[in-house]
Order: C-alpha cells, then structure tokens, then sequence
C-alpha cells in the first residue's frame, strides 16, 4: 500500500484520547439503603457486565474512527502490479506545396519527390505513432492523424501558387516539446529550401528540441534551368501607344535566347526575340498600338514561347483599362470658412485654367462632415484634424484604399490626440510633433527624383512649382515630424524636415502639407506658386488603369457605371476566376471586393462591361536559388537538435500500477461514525 500524504500517518497517535477518557471515566456508584441486598447485588453485576462490553465496543468504534480518518487523508493506494508504459510518438511532417516545388526536371516534379519521400518516411513509422501535417503553403495544418489517414491526406494535398510558411509548424513543434516532455517528438521536412524557406528557419533564435529530425531536399540532379517575367507595368506613350514594361530573367547557367510574344489573350501583337546571358536580369519595354476606345478593358500576356522547368512563371498578366475622362470632385473641409477660403480659392482657380477637366470644389465645416460626402469626392482636403473627423477612420481609411486621396494641412488648432489617431491608424505619411513659430522657406529643388516619383503624382506639376520659385514663398511656421517608413518627402524646408509628405495606402494616397491652409503659419496659397501647388496635390489625371495583383492578396477593382449585379441582389457581382469558378465579389461605393485568391491567371466580371485583372505568382517563389547541400544541413542541424537523454529512458518507462481506495474508506468511516451515534445513545440509557 502507498500513501499520497503520509504525513497524516502522524495522526494515528491520536488513538490515545479516546483510551484515556475510558480509562479516566470509570462509574462511581452511590449508596442507597434498601434491605433487599441480594437482589441488589444481582442486578448490579448484570449492569456492570453489559456497561463493560458498551464501553469496549465504543472505544474500538472511536478508535477505528480516528485511525479510517487519518487514512482517509493520508490518500492510501494499493499496488496493483508493475506494468511498462510507452511514451506514443508524435510526428510533425513539413511539406512545402509553394510554388517553386512545381519546378519539373524530366516528367516529374519536385513536389512529386517530396511527397513519395515524405510518404516513405510515414511508412517507415512507429505503426501507433500520431501524425501531424503541416501544409506550408495556402492549406491548414490536418492533426491528430493515424499512420493509414496520415498518407492518404499526403496525398491530398496540393501545390498552391503561395510562398512556404514555416511559422505555424514551427511554432506547434517546440510547444510539443514544452508542453509533454515525455512524449518521443519526430519532425521531417520536405522542401526545395528557396531563400523563403531557409531564411524562416536559420532566423529562428533558439534550437528546437526533437528526438529525431529527417529531411528531404528536393532538387533537380543537374542545374536550374529557367527563365522568368515579373514585375509588369503600363503607361501611356505617344500616338496613342502603350508601353508595356517587365522584367526578364534567367535562372540558368547557361546564356539563352528566347522569344516573347505580347497578345491580348489570343490575338497576339507583338513578338521578339531576346538573348539572355547567365543570372541576367533585363528590363524591357515595348511600344504597342490597338484601339483605345474610352471604358476599353484589355488582358495584356508578356510570355515565353519555349517552355522550360516552372511553367507558372513564363506568363505575366497585366488587366489593362483606359476610363472615360471624368470630373475630378474636390471637398475642403475645415473648423470654418477662415480655413477653407484660401484653398477654396486656389482650387476654384485652378478649375479655371484646366477647363477640360471638370474640376469641381465644394466646401465643408468638419462637424456635418459624413461618410456619405465620400461617395461623392476624389480628393478631400483637410484644413486640420478635429475630433468630428477622427469619428470616421473606417470610411477614410476605405476612400483611400480604393482610390481616393487625402491631403492634410497642419494647423496649430488641431487636437494633438485626434493627430495621434490618424498616425496609429496609418493615415498619416508623417507625424507633426512639435511647432516652430520661425520663419522659413522650401528648398528651391525637390527632394525625390523625378524618376523615383510615384505614378499618381503629376510630374509636370512639380516641374512647374520648381519653376515658380517656389523657395520664394515665406512660411512662418512650421512642425517637426517624424515619417513614416515607407512614405517620401517630394519637398523639404531649407532647414531640414519636410514640406511635402507623400505614401500610399491600397489604390490611394495620402499627403501631408507642414504649412496651413489659412495664414496662420505660412501664404503658400496666396502665392503665385498656389495653382501649381494644387495642381501637384491634385494628382495627375490617370489615362491608363493597371490591374495587376500578387495571389493571396486582396483584390479591389474599380466600379465601372452601369455594371449589373447579381440578379436579386444591389451589392453583389459575378467575378470568373483563374480556375474557372464562378464568385460574388462585393460591389461596394468604393469599387469591386473580392477576398484574397489562391490562383494566377485572369479573373473577368461575367457582367459587361468586362473588365480583367491578372493574378501572378509572388515574386518571392520566382527564386529557385537552392544552397549547397553541406551549408543545408549544417544549418538545419544547428536548428533541429536532438534530446540528450537516452532514448530508452524516453521510449519505454516501468511504472508501478496503483488504485486509490479513499472511497472505500470514506463509505466505512460514515458509517462507523453513525453507529458510534447509536451505541454512546444506548449507553446513556
């Protein structure tokens, strides 16, 4: 027998108080006369008899009480024999299905040799292990498998046009291993090991620990052969031409020609050779010519000719779209009309000089300032930020994610909190901190290139406001900022921090202007520069739309007028995907939604008028450098490290069986304890 507390053995000495109290609690009796003595004598020793045997039989009760109480605590077991345990084995199985595991040397692919490797290693298993496989691209980790289940949804599993994730697989095997430290933890990868997939595991900053660890490089026997197209782009040229731009690459060792043709899906319109040296990366550019009728939508292939190991990469598709010149709806919106005057006026006057364009500028005061004015607009024009205007980040934020613009003046005014919410929330391309009252200029040239300017700034306008000298303009005050990381500053004061902020957030922009809009800080609009500078924060007037998307991102289209919906429905639309599936995209104010795809090729609205978008591969997995075999595995074995305890300690551990019987022994004690109740009861009698 064992105890789980025999501590509370101790308490076995209380026995003792119950034998003293008998022993100290003898009768004393009290003389009566009474003449009949004999009969006395009698019945007294009668009595005298039966108090002895009460008193004996609840002493053994009390004590048996006692000694079942101290038991009842002390959590006694009894052996039930020895019997050996073997810890179960648990197998954490990796298989990339990215992209790059496509890649065919003969008639087989690399992702086929993972998965027979892979299916081996099952094969060759503990026959009771459990099995856990972890899809490392676009697919969810299938747990908790027997050996039959696990190879029949290896087999099942299939490549995706997605980069390999590590995080998830990597994450469940080291909680495996925290988490049951006695369990036997296995772990086989099968991958091609792209710089994606090495770089996630020799970035991890501590080693896993498993009981075994197996890979499988998956790669061709001779060198990569294979060209590449990404990174596609389009503008308008001149006469009415199209400049379509890519990137060519190729992978080989080998220098190679190959032919490119451009085609509009099946009607080809242009062809041409290029001769491509060893690790060459090209970028092209090609001039086409074909109608451009307004509204027109195109589906624009830059492809390969002759085939070679990854097929996936050989094709690049770029939507195209040519919209009709529309209005460009301007809002300023302010504290009050001292805010919006000034850039009203500059506005007002721009519509002027650019009549063909539609200009049209309203005014607004920030407190009945709605998400519904944002339906309306292209550019909204913020005076300053106030408290009303911070109520509505979700519809900014989607104005802008779908195309619209923002541009931001400093005012000292504004409310430093409502300030610090536009930043958190990544509205703003730079943060003001602190407000210099000191008089200052710009710098008389832009900060950023012409060449590195992004599409959606007027490039003509900026010349213009070099032109008008702009570094003449005084500005008397002005806010130290702080940027954002991926946000550019087109133009700087004399001093240093930026006049001119500028990122990009979805299919729109945001700007911040360090002057403000009315003359309490600078008379930047009151200057002969005012119309070039509007014109700069306007934007360019795009004649040309690209829709090009990455697969498994989100896809945002613009809405064309008078697109049909779903019959029944007012916000949904048929959407053609790559691979032939009919969806509803969500036709939202802002443009068509749809969630991320895991496909390439072209999606197409079934309703007209048609427009297309191309979905290409992540430039990521168009990297098939694979690293040296003796760099691999000293890398992996770095990561991957296996128990020092012995395995027979871990596989098979002797364990002595037992069964608790505190039940048992509760059930006797409340019952001893009612029967002590009856007998002190008779006794008193």
């Amino acid at each position: 027998m064992s105890f789980t507390a025999a501590a509370f053995l101790l308490g076995t000495f209380a026995v003792a108080g119950p034998i003293l109290a008998h022993l100290l609690a003898r009768p004393r009796f009290r003389r009566v006369p009474f003449t009949m003595l004999h009969f006395l004598y009698a019945g007294q020793a009668e009595m005298e008899s039966r108090r002895r045997l009460r008193d004996l039989l609840l002493l053994l009760l009390r004590c048996a009480i006692i000694v079942l109480l101290v038991l009842f605590f002390a959590g006694p077991s009894i052996n039930t024999g020895k019997k050996q345990t073997i810890a179960k084995a648990s197998y954490f199985l990796a298989v990339d299905n990215s992209l790059s595991m496509n890649y065919r040397e003969g008639s087989r692919s690399l992702y086929q040799n993972a998965i027979d490797a892979t299916a081996e290693f099952i094969q060759k298993s503990d026959e009771d292990a459990q099995f856990n496989l972890y899809p490392l691209a676009g697919a969810e980790p299938i747990t908790e498998l027997d050996r039959n289940a696990a190879l029949v949804a290896l087999r099942q599993i299939r490549t995706a046009p997605l980069q390999g994730d590590l995080r998830s697989y990597l994450s469940d095997l080291r909680e495996a291993g925290i988490s049951n430290p006695d369990a036997k933890i296995h772990t086989h990868i099968a991958s091609d090991f792209t710089p994606p997939i090495l770089q996630q595991i020799t970035n991890l900053s501590e080693p896993i620990v498993v009981d075994s660890f197996q890979y499988e490089f998956s790669h061709p026997q001779e060198e990569i052969s294979n060209c590449t197209i990404y990174d596609g782009d389009a503008k308008v040229g001149s006469d009415d031409t199209i400049q379509l731009q890519a990137t060519l690459i190729n992978d080989g060792p080998e220098p190679v020609r190959r032919t490119v043709v451009i085609r509009n899906l099946a009607q080809e319109l242009h062809r041409f050779e290029v001769d491509l040296d060893a690790g060459e990366h090209r970028r092209i550019e090609r001039g086409i010519s074909f109608d451009t009728r307004p509204t027109s939508s195109y589906a624009i292939e830059i492809a390969y000719l002759e085939g070679d190991g990854l097929a996936e990469d050989d094709t690049y598709c770029m939507g195209l779209s040519i919209p009709k010149i529309e209005s460009k709806r301007i809002l300023v919106a302010g504290v009050n009309s001292r805010e919006t005057f000034l850039p009203e006026t500059a506005f007002q006057t721009l519509a002027r000089n650019y009549p063909g364009e539609a200009i049209g500028v309203e005014t607004i005061t920030a407190n009945v300032f709605n998400a519904r004015n944002l339906q309306e607009i292209d550019l909204l024009v913020l005076t300053s930020i106030q408290q009303s205007i911070a109520q509505l980040l979700e519809p900014l934020t989607a104005f802008v994610k779908t195309g619209g613009r923002i541009v931001f003046f400093v005012s000292p005014m504004q409310s430093p909190a409502c300030v610090q919410t536009f930043w958190e929330a990544g509205l703003l391309p730079a943060l003001p901190q602190r407000l210099r009252s000191e008089t200052t200029h710009t710098t008389q040239s832009p900060e950023t290139s012409i060449e590195n300017l992004p599409r959606a700034l007027d490039v003509s306008a900026l010349q213009a406001l070099q032109n008008y000298k702009i570094g003449q303009a005084v500005l008397t005050g002005y806010y130290e900022c702080e940027a954002k990381p991926d946000s550019l500053a087109l133009w700087r004061l004399e001093d240093g921090p930026g006049f001119l902020y500028y990122s990009s957030l979805g299919l729109g922009s945001v700007l911040l202007v360090n002057t403000s809009a009315d003359d309490s800080l600078g008379t930047l609009l009151k200057s002969p520069v005012s119309v070039a500078f509007c014109r700069t924060i306007l934007g360019r007037q795009e004649p040309l739309q690209t829709h090009i998307f990455t697969s498994g991102e989100p896809i945002v289209l613009p809405k064309a007028e008078n697109m049909k919906t779903i019959s029944g429905s007012e916000s949904g639309i048929q959407i053609l995907s790559p691979n032939g599936n009919v969806l509803t995209a969500a036709l939202t104010d802002f443009g068509i939604v749809l969630p991320p795809l895991q496909e390439i090729g072209w999606i197409k609205t079934a309703a007209e008028p048609a427009l297309y978008a191309g979905i290409n591969p992540p430039r990521e997995e168009l990297n098939l450098q694979q690293p040296e075999a003796q760099t691999l595995d000293a890398s992996l074995h770095a990561i991957f490290q296996k128990r020092t305890e012995p395995e027979s300690a871990l596989q098979a551990k002797i364990t002595t069986g037992t069964k608790p019987i505190w039940k048992q022994i509760g059930w006797v004690l409340i019952a001893l304890i009612l029967t002590e109740t009856v007998v002190a009861n008779r006794l008193k009698r």
